[in-house]
């Protein structure tokens, strides 16, 4: 599966002047969007992959926790990686440092001083059934069920109708 090709209804038509909240900003992240996998090959596990299929699991070491907090679910998310700045607004300038990093020791030092989000707008996939042949605001009601909100990850409110 290539989440990042499948769509599976058109997103609704805003009337009206989106609510100012915590997603008022455009969101710029890892390599335009990043897939987490909780649950691939043990329930301690969770991967990453970028847009392009590569694997960024080791970059971001302070994402891991989100698989503990899916707790028994397994999932594939879609959402952006992120840092945000002093103000709270995303700076992809902060992500850059993050972006090609290859050593473990070098993510958890960028860790402590670029803190990365996980900014999570779907869930494709869900204990063992694809959710992709349903529409995307019945995805998202499904992602609102899960409860993620973390030091590392949020599901911003993205339904402004």
């Amino acid at each position: 599966m290539i989440p990042s090709l499948a769509y599976s209804s058109p997103i609704p038509t805003i009337t009206r002047a989106p609510r100012r909240g915590p997603c008022k900003h455009p969101v710029r992240g890892q390599n335009g969007t990043a897939f987490g996998r909780s649950g691939t090959h043990s329930p301690a596990c969770c991967a990453w992959r970028a847009a392009n299929q590569n694997d960024i699991t080791l970059r971001y070491p302070e994402l891991a926790g989100l698989n503990d907090a899916l707790g028994a679910r397994r999932a594939v998310l879609d959402g952006e990686i992120v840092c945000f700045d002093d103000t709270g607004r995303p700076s992809f300038a902060a992500l850059q440092h993050r972006m090609h990093i290859s050593t473990p020791a070098r993510a958890r030092a960028l860790a402590q001083t670029s803190p990365a989000t996980y900014v999570i707008f779907d869930v494709l996939w869900l204990d063992g059934a694809s959710l992709m042949g349903q529409p995307y605001a019945q995805r998202r009601d499904t992602l609102a069920t899960l409860g993620l909100a973390g030091a590392h990850w949020r599901v911003p409110r993205l339904r402004p109708w």
